[in-house]
């Protein structure tokens, strides 16, 4: 799936998420070409020391901001990193 370039963008809640999600895709280059979306500063730095590609960190650490960022960045606006 990641080959095939089938994801729009991945989230992550947690730094686990992000952990467990490395184990299971593995080190593949598609996997970091994905967008990744991540809760909070924590997320966003264990996602990027896997060298994921994070383009949305909302200002505040809760879902709804995370929802409110993704709809903002595929809008145009901001919320990306």
């Amino acid at each position: 799936l990641f080959v095939e370039g089938r994801f729009v963008l991945i989230t992550f809640a947690c730094s686990a998420t992000v952990e467990n999600f490395v184990k299971t895709a593995g080190p593949e280059e598609a996997v970091r070409r994905i967008r990744v979306a991540t809760i909070g500063p924590m997320t966003t730095q264990t996602a990027r020391k896997h060298h994921l590609n994070v383009v949305i960190q909302p200002r505040r650490s809760t879902i709804p901001a995370l929802v409110d960022a993704i709809i903002s960045y595929f809008k145009g606006s901001e919320g990306a990193v």
